[in-house]
């Protein structure tokens, strides 16, 4: 993905205000970061996931948990 100016990268619409270094991804629904930086922000269906990007390995817990609960 393209970056802007300050470093983030955007799949979908968004707005960044005083925002560095993060990644938003999203099917249609708008999405604003706020001062805030080094996130990946992940808006899809009826689903939000936010995580420090150094964190982004992580988000197989959360599936896995999402489906123990049948949730996913």
């Amino acid at each position: 993905l393209d970056r802007d100016a300050a470093g983030n990268a955007s799949m979908g619409e968004s707005l960044t205000v005083d925002a560095a270094d993060n990644v938003v991804a999203s099917d249609g629904k708008h999405v604003s970061l706020v001062g805030v930086e080094g996130l990946c922000v992940v808006a899809w269906d009826d689903r939000v996931l936010v995580v420090p990007k150094g964190e982004a390995q992580r988000v197989r817990e959360v599936v896995a948990a999402l489906k123990e609960t049948g949730r996913f």
